[in-house]
């Protein structure tokens, strides 16, 4: 009985391997030996000042929020742990777009914004019931904190709600310019080290291969030229030597010895 069902589980595997190509791929990126990923929007200085705006809105809302959620918690009409959320997530996506450079977040600011701007343009006209402005009018009670002390006065409250509400505009413009930026654009670049080390071996032979050989290449190209990176010791040895410009040789004809005196 063991035996069929062994044989079971192991066709339903061989199976599900063939339906699923991609069973086993690797999850690591492959990353050229000698390169590194670099970000070159992200160098840009109009994309640094967009990323300093963008987080310091975000900042400012946070601001405001908690000033008009503490200062007016006895008369806000529910959803008050909805606000510390709402702070606690531009918090969490300032930070990672500061310093994560996080793209990906800034069309959720912006969705963010759209909604926190319906609300604080209900909540200074009054569209859907009083406004702060309208509390200020007797017969209305003055509102208190959080803890229980005496609030702001209505009338800064609503000032302060018309502010959030034309910070979170200037949030989304900001936002979505940010994001047309391209900050997750990479590319793979030599490092700097690389390329100075380029730079002064541009004029040297890889120093591999025989002297012969060396010569016989230069001749068959058309252009006699001594091999730097191998000079021709006094018995006949190679041995390594220091780059220099060029030797040019006597011309040949093709085919014949490629021994002779350069000068």
């Amino acid at each position: 009985m063991v035996g069929p069902t062994l044989k079971w589980l192991a066709q339903l595997r061989h199976k599900a391997d063939a339906d699923c190509m991609v069973r086993n791929m690797a999850q690591r990126r492959i990353l050229t030996p000698g390169y590194v990923v670099v970000y070159p929007n992200r160098e840009k200085a109009a994309s640094k000042l967009m990323k300093l705006v963008v987080t310091l809105i975000l900042l400012a809302s946070v601001g405001l929020m908690l000033i008009i959620t503490i200062g007016g918690w006895s008369k806000l009409q529910g959803l008050k742990p909805v606000n510390i959320i709402w702070s606690l997530l531009y918090v969490i996506i300032a930070f990672y777009v500061f310093f994560r450079w996080s793209r990906g977040l800034l069309p959720i600011a912006a969705a963010l914004g759209i909604l926190l701007l319906i609300l604080a343009v209900i909540a200074a006209t009054g569209v859907a019931g009083t406004s702060w402005f309208d509390r200020n009018n007797p017969g209305f009670g003055a509102p208190h904190t959080l803890f229980g002390g005496k609030g702001l006065d209505p009338n800064v409250l609503g000032v302060l709600t018309v502010i959030l509400a034309i910070v979170q505009l200037a949030q989304i413009v900001f936002a979505m310019i940010a994001f047309s930026q391209a900050w997750n654009v990479r590319v793979l670049r030599l490092p700097p080290s690389a390329k100075r080390k380029g730079a002064g071996n541009a004029g040297c032979t890889s120093g591999t291969g025989s002297f012969a050989g060396q010569m016989e290449r230069s001749t068959q190209a058309g252009q006699h030229r001594a091999p730097t990176a191998l000079s021709k010791s006094r018995f006949g040895a190679p041995h390594r030597g220091t780059c220099s410009p060029p030797i040019k040789c006597a011309q040949s004809p093709p085919g014949t010895a490629v021994r002779r005196q350069c000068r």
